[in-house]
């Protein structure tokens, strides 16, 4: 791929091409209705909000009032009027995550607290497929922005959801479902630009093959750049392309397969510690390039036997890679890492009896890497292949039917870094009547460790000759990877309550409790000369440990008929405590990195037929340990469907302050970039 940026000769011919096929009336274009068109959000009760179907919570269909976990879900029709043009955006209006932009196009999203460079302990899936790095636990966002009208919900899970998904779900689970084969028939192209030059354009068209098989094939083209760093020229780019293909094979089966490459490009100034002329390190400015890309391919076949059995069988392969090429120096600073991992899952539900519903399953991940090492950061050994393996049982025991169960579960997981790790839990449900519903949950959970943090070499920064002492000679600060550390732990103790009170309201309220133990230091090792300057090492391992609580509340209110309001808030206090054997001065301040109390308010409305006015407000409390003020976001919306299937939309976004830092600079990220305000305009067409 070449990251060029779309042409404007390739664009009208491609816009003219739509043209052409809609005023033609192509065959293969569906009569049904967008489902974006069909009907609107404030045409779904209060109720049926709360009996939105989810699966994240139990891998099985259940009504969300009815889920044990606290999940909020984003629909479609949410997607579709936030005005947003990114996932992480999204997710801004859920309660308990934390959102914060860093970089243009890059985002670090956290649950219930615990925010870093690498926020560690969220699982983020797409369509049954994990997007967690293996090398670094990390989620690049820019890499799994998928066309937005294509998603079908994102239910978010808050706390820990380790006994179904495993490792790593630690503080919460997020998992994008798109839409599947037979519901993206016909076309769509779909184009937005802003007033700071961000840009998206994409294009999809969904048709069949024979009877039972539907298929959508799709390219997006996107150019965010929407935040302010003094003295640096920053350049972003990403392109993607895939497919999806759903067949309904019959008696009950549904064969899926998805399939996508994709590829980021990212150009700045950056300053690296490098080895000058002399072999002595030192700080040089370079303009740098770097390029992510990835593919995959994923299948899953589903046997569906009754309302209460049903067989998966899901297998993927993934590659990623990160390029990054430094220019202005003669010296080879480009670095390069990549990784692969296969993965195959097999689960099965069955009743036994009438009071217990039985769901099992195995899994297997086999994760390859490799990368070309550099001064500023190398890997021993530069290749290495490890392995997860996995069984789960859950039991759902109906103990009074309709009004109380229990459910018991664990999964079992072995993986190549700490080896076993079990994560049980035990939650309850009590149905007092259709109105109320009380939940509690008590879970345990690990993140277990990762290539940077078991087999690397990070150098953070330099220090002259003779910075040190007098006479000191040229010293670099390295992190340090550490065979020997362990997997964080975690658990969790929570209460929900869900209830209607009235037949236009609805409210969740859950808190919690989270025990935290061998959480992540960086200890100071041995000075080590023998490369010709002074190394400094600073060792991982499992020295602190912490406790976070907090409360969590979303209101959903039906004023009238044409207008909703919703309201999220968020309360967290966190405290973290180093051994008294440790010797870190930086891992304690993550603590103060998160924001005590978060505010969304949304307001929907449906101005006649045809225009829709949304409008959010999102109120971050200041954390003013890491230097960040408190910010308020006020985001408007104005929607215009002149004719069925076009839409035109207009969205101001961050409009009460020019400029907002979200990010507090830190030991990996020592600039602080500024949102800005923005104005976008964007135009959906479906034929």
């Amino acid at each position: 791929m070449k990251l060029n940026g779309p042409k404007l000769t390739a664009s009208c011919i491609l816009f003219f091409i739509f043209i052409n096929a809609g005023f033609t009336g192509l065959s293969y274009a569906s009569d049904a209705e967008p489902a974006n068109y069909v009907a609107s959000l404030l045409d779904q009760s209060v109720r049926e909000l709360l009996d939105i179907e989810v699966t994240s919570v139990s891998k099985k269909a259940q009504p969300l009032s009815q889920a044990t976990s606290a999940i909020f879900v984003i629909t479609q029709e949410d997607i579709r009027r936030s005005g947003e043009t990114s996932i992480p955006e999204l997710l801004r209006m859920v309660p308990g995550l934390n959102v914060m932009k860093t970089y243009s196009g890059t985002w670090e999203v956290s649950s219930r607290g615990i925010v870093g460079p690498y926020s560690n302990k969220l699982l983020v899936l797409v369509d049954g497929r994990s997007v967690y790095i293996p090398i670094d636990a990390e989620v690049i966002w820019n890499q799994n922005n998928i066309i937005l009208e294509d998603i079908d919900r994102i239910e978010v899970i808050r706390g820990p959801g380790a006994t179904m998904w495993g490792a790593n779900a630690v503080n919460g689970v997020i998992n994008i479902i798109t839409k599947k084969a037979d519901e993206t028939q016909g076309a769509l192209l779909s184009s937005s630009a802003s007033s700071e030059r961000d840009l998206s354009e994409a294009v999809r068209f969904g048709g069949k093959l024979g009877d039972n098989t539907y298929y959508r094939i799709y390219a997006k083209y996107q150019r965010p750049d929407n935040m302010y760093q003094q003295g640096v020229t920053k350049a972003d780019a990403y392109e993607r392309a895939g497919f999806r293909l759903d067949n309904y094979i019959g008696g009950g089966d549904r064969l899926t397969v998805l399939g996508e490459v994709n590829e980021g490009l990212t150009k700045n100034g950056t300053a690296l510690p490098v080895l000058d002329s002399s072999g002595m390190p030192a700080v040089d400015s370079f303009d740098k390039k770097a390029v992510n890309s990835g593919r995959y391919l994923l299948a899953r076949w589903e046997r569906t036997v009754s309302a209460t059995s049903s067989i998966q069988l899901q297998a993927y392969y993934d590659y990623v890679s990160f390029d990054d090429k430094y220019s202005g120096s003669s010296m080879d600073l480009r670095g390069k890492i990549w990784s692969e991992t296969a993965d195959f899952d097999f689960q099965h539900r069955f009743a036994l009896g009438e009071a217990h519903d039985l769901l099992w399953g195995l899994g297997l991940r086999a994760i390859q890497d490799g990368m070309k090492n550099t001064f500023y950061w190398s890997f021993y050994p530069d290749h290495r292949d490890t392995y997860i393996y996995s069984a789960f049982i859950q039991d759902d025991i109906q103990l009074v039917r309709n009004r109380l169960k229990l459910i018991l579960g664990t999964k079992l997981e072995y993986n190549s870094y700490s080896g076993f790790e079990p994560q049980p839990n035990i939650r309850t449900l009590w149905t007092p009547s259709p109105e109320h519903t009380l939940w509690a949950a008590v879970s345990r959970a690990a993140r277990t460790p990762n290539r940077v943090e078991s087999d690397s070499r990070y150098t953070v920064d330099v220090v002259p000759s003779g910075g040190l002492y007098p006479g000191s000679p040229a010293a670099a600060v390295q992190l340090a990877g550490n065979r020997d550390f362990r997997a964080e732990d975690l658990v969790a103790y929570e209460l929900g309550y869900r209830v209607q009170p009235v037949r236009n309201v609805s409210l969740d309220l859950t808190g919690f409790y989270d025990v935290y133990t061998k959480l992540r230091t960086f200890e100071p090792g041995a000075p080590d000369g023998t490369a010709g300057y002074l190394a400094l090492p600073y060792n991982v391992a499992n020295k602190m440990s912490g406790k976070s609580i907090g409360f969590e509340m979303a209101v959903n209110w039906q004023v009238i008929e044409w207008w909703r309001l919703q309201t999220c808030f968020a309360y967290l206090n966190l405290h973290f405590k180093l051994d008294s054997d440790s010797g870190d001065t930086l891992s304690a301040f993550d603590a103060l990195r998160n924001p005590h109390k978060k505010i969304m308010l949304r307001s929907m409305m449906d101005l006649g037929k045809t225009v829709d006015l949304d409008t959010s407000l999102y109120y971050t409390d200041g954390v003013h340990a890491a230097g960040l003020k408190s910010y308020t976001d006020l985001n408007i919306r104005i929607g215009w469907r002149p004719v069925k299937k076009v839409e035109l939309s207009i969205t101001g976004q961050n409009l009460l302050d020019k400029l907002h830092a979200e990010f507090p600079p830190s030991l990996f990220l020592n600039v602080n970039n500024e949102v800005q305000r923005s104005v976008t305009g964007k135009v959906t067409w479906n034929f």
